[in-house]
């Protein structure tokens, strides 16, 4: 996890490859935090976040570590296309996938 987080710091300090850094709180359904160090930047016209973390019941963070990489497009003619993969490691990594189109008019 240590090295991660380095990784995600010294991501952080190149303003030239991240546009928007942030720290993000959330809070589940389950009951369980996560607190991740995350950037969203532009790319082909859309916007792309990523984020790396700690996650764990409450606001007590040491259940395990936790990363999330998503999208989102909207297109002219009233269609947006969003999406995310989010993974959590308490003794062994799991994923959740999600992937939305929507119509606007």
């Amino acid at each position: 996890m240590k090295k991660l987080i380095v990784v995600a710091l010294v991501s952080l300090m190149s303003r030239s490859v991240l546009a928007d850094p942030y720290v993000e709180c959330k809070n589940q359904d389950e009951l369980t935090s996560n607190l991740r160090v995350g950037t969203s930047f532009k790319v082909f016209g859309g916007d792309v976040y990523a984020e790396v973390g700690k996650f764990g019941g409450g606001f007590n963070f040491n259940g395990g570590e936790s990363s999330e990489v998503g999208y989102q497009f909207k297109f002219n003619n009233g269609f947006t296309v969003k999406g995310m993969v989010e993974s959590v490691n308490d003794d062994d990594w799991s994923h959740r996938l999600e992937a939305e189109v929507r119509y606007s008019f």
